[in-house]
């Protein structure tokens, strides 16, 4: 049962991010770069912990969270925003 919740909701993850993609993609929205590679590399460090205390299915958003966020960085590389502000 967990594994099944926990595939649901990583699916439910990626459908969300769809219209972002498509925005994306269109020029309409421009993903800040070094934004969205921090929030990667953090999700992706809290996966990792918590695949090693014995998460199981339960990691499978927050590694979903971590992929998708590496993804729109990837996007915002060629369509992002990359400048540094001081706050």
């Amino acid at each position: 049962m967990k594994e099944i919740l926990g595939v649901t909701a990583t699916a439910l993850l990626f459908l969300s991010f769809i219209p972002y993609t498509r925005d994306v993609l269109r020029h309409k929205t421009k993903p800040h770069v070094y934004s969205w590679f921090v929030w990667g590399l953090e999700t992706l460090l809290v996966a990792a912990l918590q695949i090693k205390e014995g998460a199981g299915p339960g990691a499978y958003v927050t590694i979903g969270g971590g992929l998708i966020s590496f993804f729109v960085f990837s996007m915002g590389l060629r369509n992002g925003k990359k400048d540094i502000t001081t706050t």
